[in-house]
This record gives structure tokens, sequence and C-alpha cells, in this order.
């Protein structure tokens, strides 16, 4: 079944929908007031060259001092509510962030709970926290700032897209012609850094157990004088994790100056056309600063692509791990009776069980264990005992034969 993990945590985000709806708002605000500098320096410019023809001066303010005030003022209050938007949409997105990582980790704990012993005798206690903590802390560096970011940077396209078209449609076409070409080498980007974060996430779990598995067993290591077993063994676990990370750098560091030749071309062509416009006076000088700063402030932005894929790619493989761990369903299906009066005995019948296929540990056991009696189960290291009892808490389930709790089978009871 194919996997769609970004719709997964987009249903974690739908929780969240009104938290993520405010979030949309402000960083929408917060980038609208982002880009009125370069706005307001067309301003200014307009100002000084052209006096009371200039855009304020058409508005009734002649004098060019007296537009200059108008000018700060406005300048102050965009600042400060480009400042404002900031800061809240930075804690609403942190906030989300935390609320989707609690419901992660508890949602996939408690599906833990539920698993059978079998489960957990086959995972490393360090393995299982590498996911339950680190996988779900690596999502945290992209939900935290990647969302923000790529609605930001679709405000920009789009009000900067606009300006452009409003001022001149054919600076606007050679301008975002690098715009495909940056999304088409983000997607192919994260198309071919995904393998790479997953083998770097298992390699680190890897590590994890590693680690976990000396440290709890330090009385041993000590005991046997296995310390430099052990040092090599984390060596080669920790110099394995170094290699992945190798392997994943020399791709991820490529991706921004690939994508700045293709913004190179865009800010080339918006400095000759415009420029070539201006000199023909077919725009005004200071409409032709608005778009060299503008031009910038539209592509470069986009090399930040590169940096949200790669938080995506990262925080993909780590999310893939944990709902591979919410998802995993026990092999032991509880009953629909409740074992409400306990009255005569426990009794087994014909019981066999092997914890490995054709390595019987139990053979056709069969005991009453009468209620109010004592029953002792003995015999030597490894004949079964601790399995027996694990059978009747039903940690495990028996290869054939029954248990029954009076007459009703152990099989049948919640």
């Amino acid at each position: 079944m194919k996997e769609n993990n970004l719709k997964d945590l987009f249903n974690y985000a739908l929780e969240q929908g009104t938290k993520v709806r405010r979030g949309i708002i402000y960083s929408i605000l917060n980038k609208i007031f982002d880009l009125a500098p370069p706005i307001l320096i067309g301003v200014a410019i307009d100002i000084v060259v052209e006096g009371s023809d200039s855009f304020i001066g058409n508005l009734g303010y002649a004098d060019r001092r007296q537009q200059l005030i108008i000018l700060a003022i406005l300048t102050f209050i965009i600042w400060g509510l480009e400042s404002a938007f900031d800061y809240i949409a930075a804690v609403t997105w942190r906030n989300i962030s935390q609320d989707i990582e609690h419901s992660l980790r508890t949602d996939t704990f408690n599906n833990l709970l539920g698993l059978d012993l079998a489960f957990f005798e086959n995972k490393s206690s360090g393995r299982l926290m590498a996911i339950l903590n680190d996988d779900v802390n690596q999502l945290e560096t992209f939900l935290d700032n990647g969302a923000n970011r790529l609605v930001q940077t679709a405000t920009t396209v789009l009000v900067i897209g606009g300006t452009f078209l409003y001022i001149s449609p054919l600076v606007a076409v050679f301008a975002f012609i690098p715009i495909p070409i940056i999304i088409f080498g983000s997607l192919r980007f994260t198309s071919r850094i995904a393998e790479r974060y997953t083998k770097i996430r298992n390699d680190i779990e890897n590590l994890n157990a590693n680690l976990s598995n000396s440290i709890t067993g330090i009385l041993t290591v000590k005991s046997f004088n296995r310390e430099k077993k052990e040092s090599e063994r984390i060596t080669v676990s920790s110099q394995e994790v170094k290699s992945a990370n190798y392997h994943a750098i020399r791709l991820s560091a490529a991706f921004i100056p690939i994508i700045r030749i293709a913004i190179l071309f865009g800010f080339t062509a918006t400095l000759l056309i415009g420029g070539f416009l201006a000199l023909d006076g077919e725009i005004k000088v200071a409409t032709y600063s608005v778009m060299l700063f503008i031009t910038q402030r539209l592509l470069w932005p986009l090399t930040e692509l590169g940096v949200i894929f790669d938080a995506y790619q990262k925080a993909m493989a780590s999310f893939r791990r944990i709902v591979n761990l919410k998802n995993t369903q026990p092999t032991i299906n509880s009953g629909d009776r409740k074992l409400d009066d306990f009255n005569e005995k426990i009794e087994i019948s014909d019981l066999n069980f092997e914890y490995v296929e054709n390595f019987p540990v139990l053979n056709n056991i069969s005991i009453d264990i009468k209620k109010g009696e004592t029953s002792a189960i003995v015999g030597s290291t490894g004949s079964g005992k601790s399995t027996l009892i694990k059978l009747i808490l039903r940690l495990y389930d028996s290869t054939s034969g029954e248990i029954k709790f009076d007459e009703t089978n152990i099989k049948d009871l919640e």
C-alpha cells in the first residue's frame, strides 16, 4: 500500500484547525508588511525626483519635506506591524508544532501499550525510545518553520507577481522564468534526498539501540571485560551514522548554489529590460528601483525552498517510522467476554507453545489449577515455567491446546 505521509501529517494538523487558520492569516499579513520596504524606498526616490508630482504629492501634499515626514510615519507603522505579526505567527506555528508532537507521541505510546509482549522482546528499548523521542523531536524543525515559510513564499510570489504584472508584463515574464526551474529542482531534490534521510534515521536507531544495550548492561560488560568489544561496536554504529550523513550532505549542500544560477537569470533580466524601459521613459526611475528591489525579494526567498524541503524530508523520514509504530497491530485479539466470577479452576489442556517455529518450548501440557489451592510449577532453567505463566496471563497465545477459566476459553475473554 502506498504511503501518504503528508496526508497523515495534514490530518494531525486538522485537529488544530483554528490555530492553523490563524497561523496562515498571521503569516500572510507578516509577509505583506515585510514586502513593503522596497515600495517605501521607491516612494522616497519618487519624492526626491518628482517633487510635487510624486505619488504622495498627488494626494495633496506638495512640500517634499512634508511628504518625507508622512513617509517616515508610514514606514514606522509598517515596520511595527511587520514585527508584531512576525512574533504572533512564530508563536502560533510553534504552538501548533508542540500540539502535533504531543498528539503523535501520546497516540503512538498508547498504541505501544496495547501490543503483545512478543513485539517488545524483538525490539530493544533504545530503538523504541529513538522513535518516541528522537523521531518526534525531529518533526519540530519542519513544523516550527516549514509551514510558515511555505505560506510566506506563496504570498511573496502572488504579491510580487501582481506588482510586476501591473508595472510591466514583459518584465514579469522574464522575472518569473526561474520559478518553474526552482520548483522543479526542489521536487527533484526532495525525491533524491528522501532515501538518504531514511537511512540516517535507521542508522541512528541502531546506534541508540547499541548505546542503550551497552549502558543498561554495563555490569555484564565489566564482568566479562568486554569494554573493548563494546567500544568497537559503538564505533562501527557511529561510523555508519557519520557516513550516511556525509552522503546526504553532499546532495543537500549542492542544491542552493544550483538554484542561485536560475535566480541570476531572473535578476539580470529585470536589470536589463527594466533599465531599458526606464531609459525610454516608459516607467519612472522610482518604479525601476522598486522592481530591482522586489526581484531580489521574490527570487532569493525561493532558495529557502531547498531548506524547507530538506527539513521536510528529514521530518518525513522520522514521521514514517512513527506512523509505522503507531499503526502496528497486536497479534493477540481480545475477546468480548468479561470474567466476572471465577468459581472452579484454570484448566490447561494439551497445551503446546513455541517462540520460534519448529523449536517447541511446551509439549502437551495438561494441568488443573483449582481455586483456593496452592500449585507449584517446578523445573530446571529453560523448562518453560515462565512461559507457562505468560500463557496463563495471555501475554502470548498458545500454538495449540486450550486454557480455560472455569468453562471460558482464555481467547474469548477481554
